[in-house]
């Protein structure tokens, strides 16, 4: 059994249902860009977390409202954005601290110099490259490499995939909320609790 599969197995997907409701994906990538195929075949399942406890439907509302991370911030708006990415942070680090996390990412393909000038200096580029190097899927326990990770995904320079065994949960750390697919009922309270703590909502 090949890790795709494996994968499938412990978090009860159905790999042909998925590829009835392909979009414009492949299989190049594992679920890493099946996110809205995930959502047809499994919305029971299928959750966000957001800083918005239901989605805003009147029209350009939310995009007044939300905050988003910009390179240059010309306009000092950043640390309002910060205070919101802190938050993602301490959830996504604290759901990666009950189980084992296998993770999915196109950092190996993604150029270093788009990236914010704090992670050039750092050890995390070239540590990360060597860890993808060895396959699409790999199994990440350095918490540090992980919060990079999220920071990056959070910034729109790339989505990291999270398959947390223990706990069957994938995570689809985004820009501006997170998807999250919850394999068992009785976990959903366990996500929710934690995101509840840090002040940003589950639905």
């Amino acid at each position: 059994m090949n890790s795709r599969d494996s994968l499938c197995h412990l978090f009860d997907i159905d790999l042909s249902l998925l590829d009835e409701n392909l979009i414009d994906s492949d299989w190049e990538n594992f679920l890493s860009d099946k996110r809205e195929e995930m959502n047809i075949c499994y919305k029971n399942r299928m959750h966000i977390i957001d800083d918005m406890p239901k989605r805003v439907t009147i029209e350009g509302r939310y995009g007044q409202l939300e905050s988003f991370y910009t390179y240059d911030d010309q306009y000092g708006f950043n640390h309002v954005y910060f205070e919101k990415e802190k938050k993602f942070l301490s959830i996504f680090l604290k759901l990666c601290a009950y189980s084992t996390v296998l993770v999915e990412s196109g950092i190996l393909y993604a150029n270093p110099f788009h990236f914010p000038d704090e992670f050039l200096n750092r050890p995390f580029l070239s540590k990360t490259k060597s860890m993808f190097s060895r396959g699409e899927i790999v199994e990440i326990d350095d918490l540090e490499v992980l919060r990079c990770l999220f920071i990056l995904g959070l910034r729109y320079y790339g989505a990291p995939c999270l398959y947390l065994k223990d706990i069957k949960v994938i995570l689809w750390a985004g820009s501006d909320c997170a998807i999250v697919y919850v394999r068992d009922q009785e976990q959903v309270d366990f996500v929710r609790t934690i995101c509840t703590t840090e002040g940003l909502y589950l639905r």
